[in-house]
């Protein structure tokens, strides 16, 4: 388990679909739901995605490390698991400072949804993990208490236009002004 944004994660190299599964095991998490990716630098793309078009990359250069995860078109070196069977993934460039280091010493990115069982609240202190769950994992990097502020912004941009998916931690208007600044800079 490690800090991420505003809560702990379970965190497993998102390129090894042993371990994808093992997270979907102790999350109980359906298996139509898919996992989202932690980079530790966006050089990372090239493992998780086929490029991106240009406004998702000037988003993510404007947004990123931080509270927006961007959808984007799932390279083949990911797991169909983490997948839950679609052609897209979920990636962000991790803000929380020890888990970024730790994605960037690995030199591959890790799995980066909540550590907690699916549809229980996830924990922000260590003091609030499942005590079943956090038995069943390798390591705990305790951080202290995580800043508040919600999950991440989730954000799709298809042909040109950018979707909110999941309102979060970053508001839909500042994507909105941002995404419309760099349309007329473009």
């Amino acid at each position: 388990m490690v800090p991420t944004l505003g809560v702990y994660g379970l965190a497993v190299d998102a390129l090894n679909r042993a371990a994808v599964k093992k997270v979907f095991r102790l999350k109980q998490r359906p298996a139509d739901k898919p996992l989202s990716v932690l980079l530790g630098a966006k050089e990372q793309l090239q493992q998780v995605t086929v490029k991106p078009d240009p406004l998702t990359l000037a988003l993510m250069d404007e947004f990123w490390p931080g509270g927006v995860t961007f959808v984007v078109p799932a390279g083949n070196r990911l797991p169909p698991d983490l997948l839950a069977g679609g052609k897209t993934v979920g990636i962000r460039l991790v803000a929380h400072p020890v888990t970024a280091a730790l994605v960037r010493l690995m030199g591959r990115p890790l799995t980066g949804t909540s550590a907690n069982v699916s549809g229980q609240v996830p924990p922000s202190r260590i003091e609030d993990l499942n005590p079943v769950l956090a038995r069943k994992v390798d390591v705990i990097l305790d951080a202290g208490p995580l800043a508040a502020g919600g999950p991440s912004t989730v954000v799709a941009v298809e042909g040109g236009k950018v979707r909110i998916i999941r309102p979060g931690r970053v508001p839909d208007s500042v994507i909105h002004e941002v995404a419309s600044r760099l349309r007329k800079l473009g």
